[in-house]
């Protein structure tokens, strides 16, 4: 299963980059998405998720940043998104820190 932030876009880019190679794909369809993870959370400890013009406001960044994290490094960077991505699941799910890299970087609810 693939999560992340908005991973059906990534899914689906991956998945048709993999058919026009001829390799066999071998995720499921379903996803787990950041935003709606966090979401969650947030509504569960009775914190009104961010909004702007009506719509949530919880990027990237705003996900990272609940957790205790820093905001991604600008430019993006494939694999230190995906390792920040990683460890915000882990605290949001599991409360646990997962990567060395942040272990420096609190849970701000724990």
């Amino acid at each position: 299963m693939i999560a992340g932030h908005n991973p059906s876009f990534d899914r689906d880019f991956l998945r048709h980059a993999a058919m026009r190679a001829h390799l066999n794909w071998p995720f499921a369809h379903r996803t787990i998405d950041s935003h709606s993870v966090c979401w969650t959370h947030m509504t569960l400890q009775k914190i009104k998720p961010p909004m702007k013009n009506q719509r949530s406001a919880l990027d990237l960044d705003a996900v990272l940043v609940y957790c205790g994290l820093p905001e991604e490094p600008n430019p993006h960077n494939a694999l230190v998104g995906a390792q920040m991505e990683a460890e915000g699941f882990s605290r949001l799910l599991d409360n646990k820190k997962l990567l060395e890299e942040f272990e420096k970087y609190e849970i701000p609810w724990v």
